[in-house]
């Protein structure tokens, strides 16, 4: 997700103003930085350098990825909305007080289950990890609000692309960070037998989809 220069901004003029200075002071703390170029940080329409970046996060007390992209609640909840604004229109049929109501569930469901909480916030994983997460989620609500044969193939399927998401996880621990008991070794093929079954099942509702699609 690319950076979000307003955003980034706002967090700016919040460090800002909880340290109780105006923009001429705040600029002398970050390299004597002119108090015209920090009003151009705080509207959006620039960003510091990498420099400016760490000593601002440092006035702040917080990361410089948390400056750029927010903590990992404000990361989810940027993507989300993202991968919503995304969907094919046909999904947008919910009103606007269901749609708040589902997201905010989803952002909830994702940010504070086991695997999201162990992740980096900022790595391909999570990203990953948020997307597979949202679509079956917001599959699920759609599928319940839209009653039909295609949405009820898509239940199952969702669901199964969830258990080979839950299966990659179960398997690719780190024996090192592990706060788990583990009383053997995985074996790998089982991992492989285990997602081939899964996919074999998957394929077949996918099949079956094309008799019940809408044209």
């Amino acid at each position: 997700m690319d950076i979000n220069k307003n955003e980034v901004g706002f967090r700016i003029s919040s460090i800002r103003k909880q340290l109780g200075l105006n923009q001429e002071l705040f600029g002398e703390k970050i390299s004597n930085a002119h108090k015209s170029l920090v009003s151009k940080w705080e509207k959006g329409q620039s960003l510091p350098n990498n420099e400016r970046l760490k000593i601002i996060a440092d006035l702040g007390g917080i990361t410089v990825d948390e400056l750029l992209h927010g903590n990992q609640y404000e990361y989810a909840y940027n993507l989300i909305n993202d991968l919503y604004d995304q969907l094919d229109a046909s999904k947008k049929v919910l009103s606007e007080d269901k749609r708040e109501a589902i997201m905010e569930d989803i952002l909830q469901r994702v940010t504070n289950s086991p695997i999201s909480k162990r992740m980096d916030y900022l790595s391909p994983k999570y990203k990953e990890y948020i997307t597979v997460m949202f679509e079956i989620h917001f599959d699920d609500y759609f599928i319940k609000e839209v009653i039909s044969n295609e949405n009820a193939i898509s239940l199952v399927i969702n669901k199964l692309e969830s258990i080979q998401f839950f299966i990659d996880d179960y398997f690719s621990y780190d024996p090192e960070r592990a706060t788990t008991i583990i009383t053997e070794k995985l074996d790998p093929e089982l991992e492989v037998k285990l997602y081939d079954l899964i996919e074999d099942a998957r394929i077949s509702a996918e099949i079956l989809t094309q008799k019940y699609k809408k044209n």
